[in-house]
């Protein structure tokens, strides 16, 4: 759901929400531990260090969240000092971690909300094209009034319900034209 994806493009969507810099801080705290040569101090302010593993100890979901928000506020607008899409080797990083580079030999349901701030429709829309045209077999359904936050739980009957269609053996629907 709300494939994480053109990050990028995400990282620029979302510096100016405070929940997006929650989920920018994650990700990039996870990748200046796992990829040798990737240093916070090559992307972010000093001032925002403290801040972003602070974000990175606590948990998107749950009362966890709270305890995120009071260093996410301090991180500010600007608390990336340089682009991501610019600055190597983090625009490396961001590309090998975008979902869809190789063909997917199994159907593929793809969830968005229509109200997803976060990760926008218009990205998600532009994802299953691309793999469309690969031809991969691709549904993508749109909840109009879901926000990010909210479109795991909205949208979990119908991914079962799809889900158990594939083991029952029915043929996938697809949103490739």
């Amino acid at each position: 759901g709300a494939p994480l994806l053109d990050l990028g493009e995400l990282f620029k969507v979302n510096l100016k929400n405070p929940v997006g810099r929650i989920l920018i801080a994650m990700a990039l705290s996870s990748w200046a531990s796992v990829y040798p040569g990737a240093r916070l101090e090559q992307l972010v302010t000093p001032a925002a260090l403290a801040g972003i593993e602070d974000v990175a100890e606590n948990c998107v979901y749950g009362r966890k969240i709270a305890a995120a928000v009071p260093s996410t506020l301090l991180l500010g607008n600007t608390f990336v000092s340089h682009p991501i899409g610019d600055t190597q080797p983090w625009k490396a990083i961001a590309a090998e971690n975008d979902p869809g580079a190789s063909a997917t030999p199994v159907p593929i349901l793809i969830t968005q909300g229509g109200a997803d701030r976060i990760v926008p429709a218009r990205l998600t829309e532009r994802f299953v094209r691309r793999l469309c045209a690969r031809g991969d077999t691709v549904e993508l359904r749109v909840y109009p009034t879901v926000e990010h936050l909210e479109a795991g739980i909205v949208v979990a009957p119908d991914v079962a319900a799809w889900i158990a269609d594939r083991f029952a053996g029915r043929p996938p629907a697809s949103s490739c034209v």
